[in-house]
């Protein structure tokens, strides 16, 4: 379970970095942290104990630090799309509204649109799919590297729709707008949580 959720973090931070080699610097931040932190405990205490109980400290710290290091640089980057996520649905029905298609009014976004990690995400959706992946496959797997509920429920809404027939801009529309109500009443209860 830890293994897939370091997995998971490293996708949503989009680390170029594998699973085993941030166990790897585990062992390693371990092991050096361990060690100096010993050899300075016994410096200043003289006492055997207080040095092993120093060096198993600064071990367990240098264990934990770099899987919570690539969790808070997942959640910076889903916060950072999230925010963002409402404003690039807009740019695609405005684009959608003045008679583009869906991959048309995407690539505005990826050449136009602001910089960020969402339109990162989406510049590699249109690359899937200029190499062969459906529409509906390349913004699934995008909803599986991002890992946000609102996407996958934006996904989810946009297959239903072209399922359907119905107008795939119009979903857009109610989206964003959801998503904005959301972020709204996640921000409330933030601010009520808040110490005053």
């Amino acid at each position: 379970v830890q293994a897939r959720a370091l997995r998971n973090d490293l996708i949503a931070a989009a680390l170029p970095v594998e699973a085993s080699e941030i166990r790897g610097l585990q062992c390693f931040a371990a092991a050096v942290l361990g060690a100096v932190g010993a050899i300075i405990t016994f410096i200043f205490s003289l006492n055997l104990g207080y040095a092993l109980l120093g060096g198993l400290l600064l071990a367990l710290t240098g264990w934990c630090y770099p899987v919570s290091w690539a969790a808070r640089c997942a959640m910076q980057r889903k916060d950072r799309m999230s925010k963002s996520m409402p404003y690039a649905i807009d740019l695609i029905t405005v684009a959608m509204e003045a008679g583009q298609d869906f991959g048309a009014a995407v690539r505005n976004l990826v050449n136009d649109g602001p910089h960020g990690p969402l339109r990162d995400e989406f510049g590699v959706t249109l690359r899937q799919v200029e190499l062969g992946k459906s529409r509906i496959e390349a913004l699934k797997a995008m909803a599986d590297r991002i890992q946000l509920d609102e996407f996958r429920s934006l996904v989810t809404s946009v297959v239903q729709s072209s399922e359907m027939g119905a107008s795939i801009s119009a979903t857009l529309k109610i989206q964003a707008e959801e998503i904005r109500r959301r972020r709204f009443q996640r921000a409330e209860r933030q601010a009520a949580r808040a110490p005053s």
